[in-house]
C-alpha cells in the first residue's frame, strides 16, 4: 500500500510500525518522544504516534531530559517506575561514569547503586581565632564554594583589610605557586 503521507503523517506512522514491530522498552519510547519533541512535533502528534495519553508523554520527556539515555542503553528489564525513581534521584547529577556493566541492565542497576551511597558529609566549619582565643573567623567549605564569615568586632577593621587587598593576596599566592 502506498499513501503520500506529511510529516506529521509520517512521523505517526514510524512510531506506529516500531510498536507493532516490536515491544520499545519504556526508554525507548521516552527517547523516541524526546526526538520528536526536539523537531517540533506537538504533543498531539506524539502521543499518536506512540499511542498513549498526555500524562505519559509528560513523564517520558521528564525522564529522557533527566537521565543518560545514551549511556545506559535501553535496558530491557527496568520498567517505567524505576527509569522515574533513576530520574528523581539523579537531580543534575552526572553519573555517566558509574554506568558500567556488560548489559544496559547492569549499567542501570551501577547507576542506582552509585545514588544509594550516601554522600559524605560536608566538612565543619573551621574557626580561626585570635591569639587571646577569641573567634574572629569562620570558614565554611561546600559544593565548590569557601565562605569566610568575619566577626567584625573582633577584627578590628582587619575585614576592611581584607576585602581591598584579596585580589593583591591573590595574585601574591599565584605568584609563590609558579616557582
Amino acid at each position: 500500500m502506498v499513501r503520500e503521507l506529511d510529516d506529521c503523517g509520517l512521523v505517526i506512522a514510524q512510531g506506529q510500525e516500531n510498536a507493532a514491530r516490536r515491544d520499545l522498552t519504556f526508554i525507548e519510547r521516552a527517547n523516541f518522544a524526546r526526538q520528536m519533541r526536539d523537531a517540533g512535533y506537538d504533543r498531539k502528534i506524539i502521543c499518536d504516534a506512540l499511542h498513549v495519553d498526555t500524562t505519559l508523554i509528560s513523564r517520558m520527556l521528564s525522564v529522557a531530559d533527566r537521565v543518560l539515555i545514551e549511556v545506559i542503553g535501553s535496558a530491557p528489564g527496568i520498567g517505567r517506575d524505576r527509569w522515574l525513581a533513576l530520574a528523581d534521584k539523579l537531580k543534575g547529577r552526572d553519573l555517566a561514569d558509574r554506568a558500567v556493566g556488560e548489559s544496559s541492565d547492569a549499567r542501570f542497576e551501577a547507576v542506582m547503586a552509585a545514588l544509594a551511597r550516601p554522600r559524605p558529609p560536608a566538612p565543619r566549619p573551621r574557626i580561626v581565632t585570635v591569639p587571646d582565643g577569641r573567634a574572629l573567623a569562620k570558614v565554611a567549605r561546600k559544593r565548590g564554594r569557601t565562605v569566610l564569615s568575619v566577626d567584625n568586632g573582633v577584627s578590628a577593621g582587619f575585614e576592611k583589610w581584607l576585602v581591598e587587598n584579596l585580589a593583591r593576596l591573590h595574585g601574591d599566592w599565584q605568584d609563590g605557586r609558579e616557582d
